[in-house]
């Protein structure tokens, strides 16, 4: 199972969204571009409850979701080509520092998340590590 919790290094975030409008009213015309913002999916309540609670448990094994409601690398026949190296390159990484070292957040500076295409933070992401023996 791919499933490693950090809930201590997990920060909510919250960004800009667009609620009230008439959906029924909308009309693009050929060729208009059109952005899904993966960020408002995956902190969208009908998708997600409680989008703002990390919990972890969303993505084991057999949990009840629509195949396309968590999008890290997009999807259908057109997702990121780099999907499975970036996985397995991310996974590597995590054990190995996981491993070696123990994280703990830097409390006097808290991540000042930035909602763009991909989340970021405007100040970064600042830990302190301590070398396991």
């Amino acid at each position: 199972m791919a499933l490693i919790v950090v809930s201590k290094l997990f920060v909510c975030a919250h960004g800009p969204s667009w609620h009230g409008y008439d959906q029924s009213s909308l009309l693009c015309p050929t060729g208009f571009p059109v952005f899904l913002s993966i960020y408002a999916l995956h902190h969208n309540p009908k998708v997600w409850p409680n989008p703002e609670v990390f919990d972890p448990s969303r993505f084991a094994p057999g949990s009840a979701r629509h195949s396309h409601a968590f999008l890290p690398f997009s999807g259908g026949a057109r997702n990121c080509i780099g999907k499975q190296f970036a996985m397995s390159e991310m996974k590597v990484a995590v054990a190995l520092t996981l491993l070696r070292f123990e994280l703990a957040p830097d409390p006097s500076r808290v991540p000042v998340p930035w909602p763009r295409i991909v989340l970021r933070s405007k100040n970064g992401i600042h830990l302190h590590l301590r070398k396991l023996l």
